[in-house]
């Protein structure tokens, strides 16, 4: 925990995605690899959740998650690609660029994030399911550490 810990603050702090700076970006990439395992176990976990989400698309979650979460750059977001797939909007999008370069680097261009054909807006309706689809996953997660707990007991 120490460790990730101190990857994740030094690629917040000091890391960027531009191959310019030697240090910042190899802090950056670290972070991407350390996380890589987590975000796919998420995104697993939010896909079964949608089943019990109405109006969630899981098997449209999962095909985003597959074709844009996936990617090496955008790895890390692949629960992120997930929700949404699962609730339709398109999520991130290209932003303006800083008047830093190192701050900034990895902002301007980000893709979006979502199926094909989805809004650039989440309305209240989608806020609602995903406080639902990130509910059922932290119940389904619960109750899986329950169940491992009770067979590692037995």
């Amino acid at each position: 925990m120490l460790v990730f810990r101190a990857i994740d603050v030094t690629a917040v702090q000091v890391g960027t995605w531009s191959r310019e700076f030697k240090f910042d970006w190899a802090a950056a990439r670290c972070y991407d690899v350390m996380t890589i395992m987590p975000a796919i176990l998420g995104s697993l976990v939010l896909i079964v959740a949608s089943v019990f989400v109405p109006q969630a698309a899981p098997l449209r979650g999962l095909r985003v998650m597959v074709r844009r979460g996936v990617h090496s750059h955008l790895l890390p977001k692949g629960a992120l690609a997930a929700v949404a797939g699962i609730l339709g909007p398109s999520l991130e999008g290209p932003r303006p660029r800083g008047t830093d370069r190192r701050q900034f680097a990895r902002q301007a261009d980000i893709p979006w994030i979502g199926a094909k054909g989805g809004r650039a807006r989440a309305n209240e309706a989608d806020l609602r399911r995903a406080r639902l689809l990130f509910g059922i996953g932290g119940l389904l997660v619960l109750a899986a550490a329950f169940f491992a707990a009770i067979i590692i007991a037995a």
